[in-house]
């Protein structure tokens, strides 16, 4: 007999037509004329699905907190409650994150520069990137050459006891 349980016997069932309504039921609150949800943070909307999703928690036998700045923290008792909790979902949190702070970033990230940078032909005429493309160009010309200058400027730092 093995010592690990099936976790088929163990699976969480899910009734779908019970999470279907709920979702819906969810929906309805911050519900706009064109099909969507507005539920902006720490408007009554938000208090609202928050008391509902506590009322459904509580109601299935689990442990609501609720701390300072308003997130919901459900627990459900597994078969020894003393051990630590190896789980926790923080869907208001993600929702915060997913409807404002990536926005926000995504627009700096994908919004114009304010000036068009000039193409590659024409920033290899001007400054460092000038420079640099010469020297690049001079060394893929005379491979040799600069092998040879570089053996000569690195060999004696090499050499010195302690160095290798």
């Amino acid at each position: 007999m093995s010592a690990i349980a099936d976790p088929v016997d163990n699976a969480v069932r899910i009734d779908g037509g019970r999470l279907w309504s709920r979702l819906m039921a969810m929906a309805q609150i911050g519900a706009t004329p064109q099909g969507g949800c507005n539920r902006q943070a720490l408007t009554d909307g938000d208090f609202s699905g928050r008391e509902l999703l506590r009322g459904w928690a509580e109601a299935a036998g689990c442990r609501v907190r609720v701390d300072a700045v308003g997130n919901l923290f459900v627990r459900r008792a597994g078969r020894d409650d003393s051990l630590p909790v190896v789980m926790t979902c923080t869907l208001v949190a993600s929702v915060i994150v997913t409807f404002t702070f990536i926005p926000l970033i995504a627009y700096y990230l994908i919004k114009p520069p304010k000036r068009l940078e000039p193409p590659m032909s024409e920033r290899r005429k001007h400054g460092f990137p000038a420079l640099y493309y010469r020297v690049g160009n001079f060394a893929l010309r005379h491979r040799w050459g600069t092998f040879a200058g570089s053996l000569i400027v690195l060999w004696p730092p090499l050499r010195r006891p302690g160095v290798i």
